[in-house]
């Protein structure tokens, strides 16, 4: 026994069993039994043993994991042993097969548990290990050691890429983001280093660049290099420099680069915010000396080669746009007379300062040499939008000053040439003036449609025509809107209706000089001025007609010869004539033509003899003596014809007018009519109620027979029948006679 006891020991079952030749099998059975219970109870103990020295001690947990492995190795030799003696005896017999795959499935579970502790103690070492690093970025990043700080980032970055038992897990997250603000955060530190490096000083009159080479430390762009981020601070810090630096030294109009004695660290700019417009060569060379002053400083620290720039090429070709739209693009950035030489060559001189900024590193863009490629275009471009502002600034400054007319204008070459202020035409406006082609009348007109005709002249001798016309519309849109207070009065009104004929009929003109598939929009312009004119001057009249009928509907006609009320009709009568003449003063030649005046007083005395003939047939009940005072009142009123007389020598200067003028001048403009000077003729002519009011004061005067001879005759056909019945029954008494005439009256 004490034998087998031993090999069993020794791990020898099989010989144990040779040298018994299984004398007591009872006694070999209890001994396996003796046996497994021991070793579940060591494995037990082995289990807890391992637990205990995971939580107390790792140099314990390792002599445990080695006892284990001792502890596998005799339990293996023990399963061994038992398989065997299972094959003799049997496991109903034996029951040690059932207790050793449950002690082996505790042992699996066991060595699980143990593979785990071992991962989880991996992850701990890792945790340790990078947690001491970030420590130290920490404390870098906080020294302001950008570029040992900026070699942890990258460190850590790759060591987190590599913690494969890590992969996956919120800690390795949350290490991450921490590693990522610290990246941000010296990147943030750099480019605030090197925008002290380079300090933009700006007041009223000087911009100055201010160097600081300590600031500009190599281990920046170390730092930045080693972060891959060298070209992205570049980029922001030339953002910074453009925004503070640049675009306020191209908004001013006057620059003038200022020589200091500290001169290789400061750079420095005076800023002229009047007067004269610095030349493109003065822009460029302060934009060129700017970029090299920041070439100077960052540069060399930044590593490049001589000659090299620390600008990107974003940052140069933005640089580039905003110099070309300074001194090409932007309105009014060269002087208005400039021409298309005067473009190409400031064209030229931005190429080459575009060439300087291509030569210190490739652009990302080249807008100066695109715009150079079509600055014949640009050229058409930048006329046509000044000529625009130049419409829109005399449309809403326009004071209303007048321009007195010397005489009438005849639209020959010498008077088209000292309009527009040029020494010859152009060949087409030369041959569509001709001599005494066209007339316009003299008139007075305002300083700024002047100033526009000239414009739109001007544009058209450089063969800018559609430019000229749009001048005209943009005046013509504008100053109606801008100016609607001031034409309220009739004075500035006239003008107005002036000014728009004038320009009508020189875009008439100018029309004539396009091209036969330009001519109808030219039309198109001169008819909407035309159109605007009488629009204004249709809405201006239907006021003061009704301010006129307002006066006269102010009289009493009824029992009209009473004395009081025969006085009152005369005051009125006074009072209307005041009115008239004080609305036609504004229109009085030479302010306008005679025929203008003669329309607008004509149709000023249509409204109030249509108003007086309205309120005398209302009139139910008319005495005899009624009838005489309502008709001197008739009269008296209908009297105001004779404001239609002229000065004669006011009349003279317009004398065979029309004759001189050429009929499609004169089928345009109706300014240019022949006048009489007679005023029952004028009155017959511009006044279509002055010969009924006339044949009213008659009618009240004359007998029943003679109304009805005159309606046979037609005199009485601006009267409608039932205005006749009304004035029969008002004037005669109720007999059978009347009645008769009446129903005679409504069968003509």
């Amino acid at each position: 026994m004490d034998e087998c006891s031993a090999l069993l020991a020794s791990g020898s079952l099989g010989a144990a069993v040779a040298a018994g030749e299984l004398a007591d099998s009872e006694l070999g059975l209890g001994a396996a039994r003796q046996l497994s219970q021991a070793l579940e109870q060591r494995l037990d103990a082995c289990r807890a043993e391992i637990q205990r020295q995971l939580d107390d001690n790792r140099e314990a947990y390792a002599a445990a994991v080695a006892e284990v492995s001792r502890a596998q190795d005799t339990a293996d030799l023990l399963l061994h042993g038992i398989d065997d003696m299972q094959a003799l005896v049997g496991d109903d017999e034996t029951g040690a097969g059932a207790r050793l795959a449950a002690a082996r499935h505790a042992e699996a579970q066991a060595v699980q548990q143990m593979n785990d502790s071992g991962s989880v103690l991996r992850c701990l070492r890792r945790l340790a290990a990078l947690k001491a690093d970030l420590h130290g970025m920490d404390v870098l990043v906080r020294e302001q050691r950008l570029d040992a700080a900026a070699e942890a980032v990258v460190a850590l970055e790759a060591a987190l890429a590599a913690a494969s038992e890590l992969e996956g897990a919120q800690v390795s997250r949350v290490l991450a983001d921490r590693v990522s603000l610290a990246r941000l955060s010296i990147k943030d530190r750099a480019l605030e280093r090197l925008g002290a490096a380079v300090a933009v000083d700006i007041d009223e009159r000087v911009l100055r660049v201010r160097a600081d080479r300590t600031a500009a430390e190599p281990a920046l762009f170390e730092a930045l290099e080693r972060l891959g981020a060298t070209g992205e601070a570049l980029q922001s810090l030339g953002a910074r420099l453009v925004s503070k630096a640049v675009r306020p030294l191209l908004a001013a109009r006057g620059i003038r680069h200022m020589a200091s004695a500290d001169d290789v660290d400061v750079f420095a700019v005076e800023l002229g915010r009047t007067g004269d417009v610095s030349p493109p060569a003065d822009v460029c060379g302060a934009v060129l000396g700017m970029v090299d002053k920041v070439d100077r400083v960052l540069g060399a620290a930044s590593g490049h080669a001589a000659g090299a720039t620390a600008w990107s090429g974003d940052v140069l070709s933005g640089i580039s746009q905003l110099v070309l739209e300074r001194c090409l693009l932007r309105l009014g950035a060269l002087a208005p007379g400039s021409g298309l030489a005067d473009y190409l060559d400031v064209a030229n001189a931005l190429v080459e300062f575009e060439e300087a900024l291509l030569a210190r590193c490739p652009l990302a863009e080249r807008p100066i040499l695109a715009a150079a490629s079509r600055v014949e275009e640009l050229f058409v471009e930048q006329r046509g939008a000044r000529a625009l502002v130049q419409a829109r600034e005399l449309a809403d400054t326009a004071s209303f000053q007048v321009y007195e007319m010397s005489g009438h204008e005849v639209l020959s070459a010498d008077t088209l040439c000292a309009l527009a202020g040029v020494d010859q035409l152009s060949p087409a406006l030369a041959a569509a003036a001709g001599e005494g082609a066209a007339v316009f009348p003299q008139c007075a007109i305002s300083g700024s449609v002047r100033e526009l005709v000239a414009l739109a002249y001007r544009l058209a001798n450089e063969a800018l025509m559609e430019p000229a016309r749009q001048a005209l519309d943009v005046y013509g849109a504008l100053f109606p809107v801008l100016h609607t207070a001031e034409l309220k009065a009739p004075a500035l009104a006239w003008q107005y209706y002036n000014d728009c004929m004038y320009a009508a009929h020189h875009a008439a003109h100018l029309g004539a000089a396009c091209d036969s598939g330009e001519r109808g929009a030219w039309q198109t312009t001169a008819q909407r001025l035309v159109d605007a004119a009488a629009a204004h001057v249709a809405e201006m009249e239907r006021g003061t007609a009704r301010e006129l009928e307002r006066i006269v509907d102010a009289g009493s006609y009824a029992d009209s010869a009473q004395d009081g009320r025969r006085a009152a009709l005369a005051a009125l009568s006074e009072r209307v004539r005041r009115a008239v003449a004080q609305l036609c003063r504004a229109a009085m030649p030479p302010a306008v033509t005679p025929h203008v005046f003669y329309s607008a007083l004509g149709r000023h005395l249509d409204a109030v003899f249509d108003a007086t003939a309205a309120a005398v047939i209302d009139v139910r009940d008319i005495s005899l003596d009624d009838s005489q005072v309502l008709s001197d009142h008739c009269w008296s009123i209908h009297g105001l014809v004779d404001l239609f007389r002229l000065d004669a020598q006011v009349l003279a200067r317009y004398a065979g007018l029309a004759a001189t003028a050429s009929s499609g001048a004169e089928a345009l403009d109706p300014l240019l009519q022949a006048d009489g000077d007679e005023c029952a003729e004028l009155a017959a002519r511009y006044c279509a109620q002055a010969g009924k009011l006339a044949q009213l004061a008659d009618v009240l005067l004359i007998s029943r027979a003679d109304i009805l001879a005159r309606r046979r005759a037609g005199l009485l056909a601006q009267f409608t029948v039932d205005e006749l019945v009304g004035l029969v029954r008002a004037l005669f008494s109720d007999t059978h006679e009347r009645a008769r005439d009446i129903d005679e009256l409504r069968r003509m």
